[in-house]
């Protein structure tokens, strides 16, 4: 089951060492690598002195601050069954893709029917 997960009071604070480009870095690496568990993405962020705690506590910040972010980093979704991190907006994307393809070859099929017709006039 996929959630959201977000800070709450009770959450150990962090502090964050870090820049835009490393909040991009930092969806970037998430978008690209989907799946992975908290320890696996640390040993793929190392543009911050990240630990499991701090990593996860990242996540849950961006999540949290989603309007402070948008475009910039996440929402990330957190699959509880396998404890897995995924980028909220890879299904919207896939989604996307498939919506752009159809709308071509929807395209390319009326230019080919027009032509088929035309020809079919000349007969």
């Amino acid at each position: 089951m996929f959630e959201t997960p977000i800070l709450d009071d009770k959450s150990e604070k962090f502090s964050l060492n870090m820049l835009e480009s490393d909040f991009k870095k930092f969806n970037y690496i998430v978008k690209n690598n989907p799946g992975l568990t908290t320890k696996k993405y640390l040993n793929l962020m190392n543009f911050d002195n990240f630990t499991e705690e701090k990593l996860e506590y990242a996540f849950r910040l961006f999540n949290t601050n989603k309007s402070s972010f948008h475009n910039i980093c996440g929402p990330f979704l957190f699959d509880n069954k396998n404890k897995t991190w995924y980028l909220d907006n890879i299904r919207r994307s896939r989604n996307n893709i498939n919506v752009d393809s159809l709308i071509k070859e929807n395209r390319l099929l009326r230019e080919e029917n027009y032509i088929l017709k035309k020809n079919l006039k000349k007969l």
